[in-house]
């Protein structure tokens, strides 16, 4: 097997596993109560790039918000301390 025939399958079997996960969060997405997903969303935010960065806001209205996870990160290009935030578990369980 040449090293370009096995990249391919590789490259393959990835698009695999990226649909399937796709169509799993779809399927549970599909299935979870409307409020659940709503809160879930007005915690996170609306940008799906945010979420995966781990930008989501830990602090609503000048408060804490507890349904979000708070940590910090280290800019490596800055040597900078940047809050960076998740969707609790907690708010995340009763999708699954």
């Amino acid at each position: 097997m040449t090293l370009a025939a096995l990249a391919g399958l590789v490259t393959c079997m990835i698009g695999l596993i990226f649909g399937l996960l796709l169509v799993r969060v779809s399927i549970l997405l599909g299935v979870a109560k409307k409020d659940d997903v709503l809160a879930a969303r007005s915690h996170s935010g609306s940008s799906f790039r945010a979420i995966a960065k781990g930008d989501v806001n830990a602090y609503r209205s000048g408060k804490r918000d507890y349904a979000v996870a708070a940590g910090i990160a280290i800019d490596r290009r800055t040597g900078k301390l940047l809050p960076q935030g998740r969707v609790s578990d907690e708010l995340i369980e009763p999708l699954l």
